[in-house]
């Protein structure tokens, strides 16, 4: 039990005699309670005041772990960067987890705004995506396109929506969260900067992730192409850490992705038969 003096403090003319001398006593229990309720409303902070907020599983326990809400949270905007500019990885991790969102609300229309020629409905069937519940938007310009996003987000009818993003400001990213916080789950797929590579800047995204394609798994037999095989790294998480995966594609898995083989089960046997 900790004991605290009386919390008077001294006025123009000094001490205050007539005072009477108060004794608080604050039981080490409520101590313990107020400290861990403090630490809660902390980590709330750092989620960005989502609270125990729902989240997307992933399907791939290694990525729900490395994310503080056990999966991307729901209410929220996330950011996908592809690593290359030519590079296509990043809309299909998009449509993937696009899908995933779809899935999880059953009966609910997902959204795409960006470059329409790009999707292909057999192909997006095959990652997991239902073409016949997807709207598609092709937006002229940027600003159309982030009105597209904030509205879409909005929409209480829509599991998820996708926005190829060139370049936003930070004030835009905000607007883009705050709508997301009515419930939706979106995902902005930029690529860095053609010129030198840049990533883009500060934004108000919960996540960002950067993708990149690798050589494919070991053939499972002479002429036979391996596993696709993709790195995928955790930049930024609010109230988490960063974090780096390789991944491949696997036709078991809910979302066609599990963690490569040689990271799953351990050294690859040529590399223990070195050791």
């Amino acid at each position: 039990m900790e004991t605290l003096g009386a919390p008077w403090s001294q006025g123009p003319g000094g001490a205050m005699p007539d005072a009477p001398s108060t004794v608080v006593s604050i039981p080490c229990a409520s101590r313990a309670a107020e400290l861990a309720r403090l630490k809660d409303r902390l980590r709330d902070l750092e989620r960005g005041g989502r609270g125990g907020a729902q989240a997307l599983s992933l399907s791939i326990p290694e990525l729900d772990a490395a994310l503080p809400d056990g999966g991307l949270a729901l209410g929220a905007v996330h950011e996908l960067i592809a690593a290359d500019p030519a590079d296509g990885s990043v809309f299909e991790l998009a449509a993937r987890w696009l899908g995933l969102a779809q899935r999880r609300e059953a009966g609910k229309w997902v959204l795409w705004c960006g470059h329409a020629e790009r999707l292909y409905g057999p192909g997006l069937a095959q990652l997991g995506l239902d073409p016949a519940r997807l709207v598609t938007v092709r937006a002229p310009r940027a600003d159309d396109a982030l009105w597209v996003m904030e509205e879409a987000l909005r929409c209480r009818d829509l599991a998820g929506a996708v926005a190829e993003i060139e370049g936003m400001s930070l004030a835009q990213s905000r607007r883009l969260q705050l709508a997301a916080e009515a419930g939706g789950i979106g995902f902005l797929v930029r690529a860095p900067s053609r010129a030198n590579g840049a990533e883009p800047g500060a934004s108000a995204a919960v996540t960002r992730w950067r993708i990149a394609a690798m050589p494919g798994g070991p053939a499972p037999a002479p002429g036979l192409l391996g596993s696709p095989r993709w790195k995928l790294e955790l930049l930024r998480c609010r109230g988490g850490r960063p974090a780096s995966f390789i991944l491949e594609g696997e036709d078991g898995a809910t979302s066609g992705l599990a963690l490569a083989a040689a990271l799953r089960d351990g050294p690859h046997p040529s590399a223990r038969a070195r050791a």
